[in-house]
């Protein structure tokens, strides 16, 4: 169980590149450490970010929760999944609205809160970011499709006067994962009763969230 590669006090995770990563500096001595520019809107170099990068990380998920900010003047949204094991606890942030967000918030019904959770993340093949979400060693099934919505609200059409959709209405979906999130951390704080540990070392109690610092809401879209 834990970090697929070892990675102390690890804390506040994003999606980053195609890898699962925090925000560090170049004095970091962590074997995983990786330097990548940072460009400004012409494309120049203005200087460096560094990130400790790790492809997946597996344990239990305790605790879910939507947090949103104002960051650059920005109304934005994020879920917070904490991930702990025997040595490690993780804060894995998501912007709402981005799809590996909702993939993952479509499968939520299927994760077993009982069992270790793995979060691994890639590239998928127009080249953006993704996230897969595993249990036993296989993806986890998503709940809602396309196909098989279930209880979950459509997106409405919202038109113009010709009667052509400019835009999709989400607020319905929004409001019924954010109740979906508060019915799993009922059941993650009221039944889940997990084995304790064997000779585990204690979880630190969590750091507080670093200033923002964001490069270009790209890649590395998160302010954290």
């Amino acid at each position: 169980m834990g970090f697929k590669q070892k990675a102390e006090n690890l804390k506040y995770v994003g999606v980053r590149f195609g890898m699962l990563s925090y925000k560090t500096d170049e004095s970091d001595s962590h074997p995983n450490l990786v330097k990548r520019p940072v460009t400004d809107d012409n494309g120049n170099v203005t200087g460096n970010n560094y990130y400790v990068e790790f492809p997946a990380f597996e344990g239990y998920i305790t605790n879910l929760n939507v947090k949103d900010i104002t960051f650059n003047n920005k109304q934005l949204t994020f879920l917070d999944v904490t991930v702990e094991d025997n040595d490690d606890r993780i804060l894995l942030q998501l912007k709402w609205t981005h799809p590996m967000t909702r993939y993952f918030l479509a499968k939520l019904p299927n994760i077993d809160f009982m069992q270790p959770v793995e979060f691994a993340a890639g590239k998928d093949k127009r080249d953006y970011n993704t996230l897969y979400v595993k249990q036993g060693g296989s993806l986890v099934p998503m709940y809602y499709t396309r196909e098989n919505p279930g209880d979950k609200p459509a997106w409405e059409p919202l038109k113009n006067k010709k009667g052509e959709i400019v835009q999709w209405d989400m607020s319905a979906e929004d409001e019924f994962y954010r109740k979906m999130i508060d019915d799993s951390n009922n059941r993650l704080t009221g039944t889940i009763q997990r084995p304790a540990p064997v000779a585990a070392t204690p979880a630190p109690e969590p750091t507080p969230t670093p200033e923002p610092v964001v490069d270009d809401f790209g890649d590395d879209d998160l302010p954290f």
